[in-house]
């Protein structure tokens, strides 16, 4: 984070955002994928930028649609800097 003066009194505070390339966003998921193989799960992973828009998403063969749709919910929350087990919690007790 850096700040720039702007002229008499006026500042301005720019902050750095690191974005998550579409290719990076693959070898994430092919990475998480390989631990869960590897493992015996079957999981769903969403990638989001900063924004909390979707850069890339897959899901195991086996895996329900359902849980891709869980995993993009839970990295949206993730990006809001929320709990995804608060979250669920406030949906369960809704």
């Amino acid at each position: 984070m850096q700040t720039e003066e702007r002229g008499v009194g006026m500042t301005a505070t720019v902050h750095e955002v690191h974005v998550v390339t579409y290719d990076t966003a693959r070898s994430l998921i092919a990475e998480a994928m390989a631990h869960a193989k590897a493992n015996d799960w079957g999981i769903a992973v969403t990638v989001l930028d900063p924004w909390g828009a979707i850069v890339a998403s897959g899901r195991m063969d086996g895996v329900s649609p359902a849980i891709l749709e869980i995993a993009a919910d839970k990295a949206f929350t993730a990006t809001l800097g929320k709990s995804t087990r608060s979250f669920f919690e406030r949906m369960a007790s809704s």
